[in-house]
């Protein structure tokens, strides 16, 4: 099975008649699933390219004209008329600087002589790879490429700095951590990998030219790569080697016999093989991998805000480029194109990538239905990955564990060799004594024959004056002393001669052994050859097997990359489809929560009724109960007066059994019996009373129970109708938790969604303004830059007027690039303190935003912007008090700030503030300037 990376690039090579930006967005393309976004409006890409390719936003004046131009192809015209504009190799300078130099002090070369050269480097438009070829093997002693060494200079050419700034800088891999062992977080990162950069530089050090009174680079011809892990302890010594390449191939030097110029006291030593112009010769000569790869996303990086890969430093299988594709088609066109830094930034800012805008395509979750059917491709292709990249991995475990295993025999080679190297250094010392010695006689010897020569002369001349003039006794005398010093001197010659003689003798001993010590040498070293040549296989073998098995992890990386982003747009896709189902969920519970509050408002009257016959059969009960109390009391009252009667009428008859005759007591209980029947009587009859009003209680208690049985029912009737509310709310309560749930898991996801398109290019992304774009944008934007423009301009007329310039392409070309130039130099001072407040830290990537008080301090209370915006000339904000229409006021203030039109709440804003404070209408003009100057819009790249 194809994997999706394979198929993009069958697809962009199908196209490949296409030009590049379009095979690139071919490239892109083929991994989106989805919408993207639409592109920037006119005045977005207008602004954007501006500042991306000559460093400042532009005039409101060219803003106008573009967005009236209604030539279908204005976008590449704008694109060609800025990258022939003298002020693009200004601004790139600037960009490579920062690049390549990260804002570091100044130590041997000057900024100024630095940058001037990039310039000049840009504006005859370089390769790439020359640029690079000469900043890596520059030493400093040509005048002309002697700022090209700043790179190496300025770094002190400490070996460690150097080896991490190049991989970095170069090559895309910061494997400052692989320096004591392999790198504790990228797998890719091993310590044989620092240490064969760190074999091309270490031997380069700084020489100070005492003559010139400059500093240099020096390099030795020894001082080898030898490492040792500190947690593995693992060893070994390693040649030099670029990231992704095999080791190169040296040339060998008897020792005695590797410089050109050998090292001495204030002498710059130079090797006839410089590790050095080695990297400078192989890093740039096309065919390496990374560096290609390298330059190509970080110049990506520079114009969309971040690279295919990034961090830009961290090339690495697990950190694949979001677009495999695309880095392959670019690193592979590169040098097709001969590195030409003009042409690709032109093929860059011409994809559709680069000009998407930074708005979210209106139907996000377009094309959501085939994430689905992409994702089951997309895990079966990493099952399938996984698994080749599981056999990959154990092919590269053995190849390692057998070049472990013969690096070991080819110890007993290696110490041998170093004792024969041994033997010749200490053969070559007084080999090298001996010849100094015999060198020092011979020099002797020739300056005594040069005397000898003289006085020969002078005698010969004094003789034959003595033979002219025999009697001058100082004539005589003369010769008889140069005759003298002739012997002396011949006798001196002879001893010399003698000395010489005999030191031939022992430098020749002395050559004969150093040359003994080198045959063995040799032998010794041809031994160590034939003993690598089972490394070396074994070495090709093990780059081959890591090869292999990092690129299968850059397409398993790749497509892991790419589920996630099918992930998030599915999840993105079910947080939307959530919120629908919560609001209905929402909708259904409050439907059932006002007929569950109905049902308690219905149960509620019934619970009302039921209390009321509650209680009026209460009142009935109690009513029973009294008259029932009542009967019972007249009853017992009755029975007393009975049973006292009857009593009265037994004691009667009693004492009438005692006094028989006694007629008073007769008469008396005659009437106590007659007053007892009635009684008696009516006690019976009054006894049906009780017993009515007795049954009349026990009914209404039972019909009592009964109501009371109803009001039970109906209370609880009322308490499940009561929880069902109480339920019914905590479930609308909890469907709009789950509704603000929703809604923030749409934001979350919506949120995450931007970042994954903004990565991948559907979207374009925020990108901060370095801080001499901010510069010169607000330099261009207050009218400052053509306040100096204009002045400029007048300067070059005096020397090469406009109208017999326009004659002549190149002289007119030639007069832009003056005024440009002239323009810069009388304005760069003012880039110092924006690079104070907003630039990162010397030696850091320069690429991330923050914000800090004292850039908010600098914008609100320093004197620089201040100044700008007061109002003078023709600048912006005395254009602005020129005009008498408050709406025009807007429109001028907002083109030539961030090169578009206001929109309606933003002119309502203008009018009411100029209309707030008639009287003052400059101080209105700096103060609306200094907000949009100071805005995030107008800080950031979008």
């Amino acid at each position: 099975m194809l994997s999706f990376v394979a198929v993009a690039l069958a697809a962009t090579a199908a196209s490949a008649q296409e030009p590049l930006h379009v095979r690139l967005d071919q490239a892109i393309a083929a991994d989106h699933i989805g919408p993207v976004a639409k592109l920037a409006a006119d005045d977005e890409f207008i602004r954007r390219i501006s500042v991306d390719l000559v460093g400042m936003v532009p005039t409101a004046g060219e803003v106008r004209a573009f967005l009236e131009n209604q030539d279908p192809q204005k976008r590449q015209a704008l694109a060609d008329r800025l990258l022939a504009d003298p002020r693009y190799p200004l601004h790139m300078a600037h960009a490579f600087d920062v690049m390549l130099m990260e804002r570091r002090p100044d130590k041997h070369v000057p900024s100024p002589e630095w940058l001037a050269w990039l310039t000049e480097s840009i504006r005859q438009n370089k390769p790439w790879n020359q640029l690079a070829q000469e900043i890596l093997a520059s030493d400093g002693a040509d005048p002309a490429l002697r700022p090209a060494a700043k790179f190496f200079l300025d770094r002190e050419a400490e070996p460690n700095l150097m080896t991490r700034d190049v991989g970095r800088i170069f090559f895309g891999r910061d494997m400052q951590c692989a320096q004591c062992h392999d790198h504790p977080l990228v797998d890719d990162y091993l310590q044989t990998d620092y240490y064969g950069l760190y074999a091309f530089v270490s031997r380069t050090t700084v020489f100070n030219d005492e003559a010139q009174k400059k500093m240099l680079l020096a390099e030795r011809a020894e001082g080898e790569a030898d490492y040792k892990s500190v947690f593995t302890g693992d060893a070994g010594r390693m040649r030099p080697r670029l990231p992704g390449d095999p080791e190169v191939a040296e040339e060998r030097f008897r020792l005695g016999e590797e410089y050109t110029v050998f090292p001495a006291d204030k002498v710059r030593s130079v090797p006839k093989y410089s590790r050095r112009a080695k990297l400078a010769e192989v890093a740039t000569n096309g065919q390496n991998r990374a560096f290609n790869e390298n330059i190509v996303n970080r110049l990506w990086a520079q114009f969309l805000g971040r690279g295919l890969v990034h961090p830009v430093d961290m090339l690495h299988a697990a950190n694949p480029a979001v677009h495999p594709a695309a880095l392959d088609l670019l690193a592979t066109e590169f040098p097709k194109m001969k590195y030409d830094v003009r042409a690709l930034v032109r093929e860059i800012v011409l994809t559709q990538t680069y000009q998407r805008s930074l708005d979210l395509p209106a139907d996000v979750l377009a094309g959501v239905g085939e994430v689905d059917a992409k994702s089951v491709d997309v895990e079966k292709s990493i099952a399938e990955l996984s698994t080749s990249d599981e056999s990959l991995k154990t092919a590269f475990d053995t190849a390692l564990d057998e070049f472990k295993a013969v690096r070991k025999t080819l110890e007993p080679a290696e110490t041998a060799f170093q004792q024969s190297q041994a033997a010749v250094a200490a053969a070559k010392k007084p080999a090298d004594d001996a010849a100094a010695a015999l060198a020092k006689s011979q020099g002797e010897l020739t300056g005594k024959q040069t005397v000898l020569a003289t006085l020969n002369e002078a005698a010969a001349k004094s003789d034959a004056a003595a033979k002219a003039l025999p009697a001058d006794k100082e004539i005589a005398a003369a010769l008889a002393t140069f005759q003298a010093r002739v012997a002396s001197v011949t006798g001196e010659i002879a001893a010399v001669t003698k000395t010489i003689q005999d030191q031939t003798a022992a430098s020749q001993a002395a050559l004969a052994k150093l040359a003994e010590t080198q045959t063995a040498g040799d032998a010794a070293w041809a031994a160590l050859e034939e003993a690598r040549k089972p490394l070396e296989a074994a070495k090709t073998k093990l780059h081959l097997a890591r090869v292999a098995h990092q690129q299968q992890q850059v397409v398993l990386a790749a497509a892991k990359r790419r589920q996630q982003d099918l992930v998030a747009f599915k999840q993105h896709a079910l947080a939307v489809a959530a919120v629908p189902a919560a609001e209905q969920q929402i909708a259904a519970g409050k439907t059932a929560l006002v007929a569950a509050t109905q049902a308690v408002e219905v149960q509620t009257a019934e619970v009302a009724k039921a209390n009321t016959a509650v209680t009026e059969m209460a009142q009935q009960v109690a009513t029973a109960q009294t008259a029932l109390q009542e009967a019972q009391q007249q009853l017992t009252g009755k029975q007393e007066i009975v049973q006292v009667v009857a009593a009265a009428v037994t004691q009667t008859g009693a004492a009438l059994e005692k006094l028989p005759g006694d007629a008073e007591l007769v008469v008396a209980s005659e009437k106590l019996k007659a007053r007892l029947e009635p009684l008696s009587k009516d006690l019976v009859e009054y006894k049906p009373v009780v017993a009515t009003r007795e049954t009349v209680l026990k009914d209404m208690q039972a019909k009592q129970t009964a109501v009371q049985q109803q009001m039970a029912v109906a209370m609880t009737e009322l308490t499940t109708r009561q929880q069902a509310v109480a339920s019914q709310t905590t479930a609308v309560q909890q469907a709009e938790s789950q509704l603000a749930s929703a809604r923030a898991a749409v934001e979350t996801t919506l949120a995450s969604l931007t970042d994954h398109w903004t990565i991948d290019g559907r979207l374009r992304g925020l990108k901060p303004l370095m801080p001499e774009q901010m510069a010169w944008s607000y330099l261009q934007a207050t009218g400052v830059i053509e306040q100096y423009r204009q002045a400029s301009d007048a300067e070059v007329e005096a020397k090469l007027p406009k109208a017999q310039a326009d004659q002549d392409p190149a002289q007119k070309l030639a007069r832009e690039q003056q005024v440009a130039q002239l323009v810069y130099d009388k304005l760069k001072g003012n880039l110092g303190v924006f690079v104070q407040f907003y630039a990162a830290a010397p030696g850091q990537p320069q690429d991330d935003f923050f914000a800090t008080a004292d850039q908010a301090l600098f914008l609100a209370n320093g004197g620089v912007l201040n100044s700008w915006l007061n109002p003078s000339g023709a600048n912006l904000t005395q254009r602005m008090v020129t005009l008498e229409d408050p709406a025009a006021i807007a429109e001028e203030l907002y083109v030539s700030v961030l090169a578009r039109q206001p929109s309606a709440e933003e002119k309502a804003a203008v009018v009411q503030a100029l209309a707030a404070k008639p009287t003052e209408k400059p101080v209105v003009a700096k103060e609306l300037a200094w907000g949009l100057l100071t805005s995030a819009e107008f800080r950031f790249n979008h």
